[in-house]
């Protein structure tokens, strides 16, 4: 009896860059189609402890966007690729592209996606959670992202003193955050 084939080959694979460090690349096959997605995640030379946690902790994330990837081409296939991509992209990630904006985007709305970016990663670092897809972009990661914005410092204080955003800035970066993560999750599905 014939053994089964496995219709999923999913490796994480690394190709070293000419600065020494290594780029990490899933390499998928999936029922006779060969994909490669780079993900911009980099092994960097372990020079210091510092390094090898860093990389340890970059292979985590590599190891966690290849299960996402594994689970996700059993729901929709390789054919909707473009899609299961979309669904385990960083929450920062997007938000950069996000912040390039169109060309006909207004100078103010550019300041302002800056302004939000700054503000999601400070509160992602604050709260140990640099890696959040938008998958993972929940009530709960709202409710923490509210409680930061009440004491988050306003970086165009003319006073001596830091004092927090105003309430009504504090709720414009929460919605545009949120509204703008709502409408690309309801375009992935």
């Amino acid at each position: 009896m014939a053994r089964p084939k496995k219709q999923v080959k999913l490796k994480i694979r690394l190709k070293p860059l000419a600065d020494g460090n290594k780029s990490i690349y899933l390499d998928i096959y999936w029922k006779g189609v060969r994909k490669y997605e780079y993900l911009k995640l980099y092994i960097i030379p372990e020079v210091n402890p510092l390094c090898k946690e860093q990389n340890k902790e970059t292979m985590a994330l590599a190891e966690r966007i290849k299960a996402e990837r594994i689970k996700a081409l059993h729901g929709h296939g390789v054919q909707d690729w473009e899609t299961v991509k979309q669904g385990s992209q960083l929450l920062t990630g997007w938000i950069k592209k996000y912040c390039e904006g169109g060309v006909s985007t207004k100078k103010s709305t550019l300041h302002c996606r800056v302004e939000m970016l700054h503000t999601v990663e400070k509160y992602l670092e604050e709260s140990n959670q640099t890696f959040i897809t938008l998958e993972e972009v929940n009530a709960n990661f709202c409710r923490g992202y509210v409680k930061f914005l009440r004491t988050f410092p306003n970086s165009h204080c003319k006073y001596i003193e830091p004092r927090p955003i105003s309430q009504n800035t504090a709720c414009s970066r929460l919605l545009s955050t949120m509204l703008s993560v709502k409408v690309l999750s309801e375009t992935i599905q």
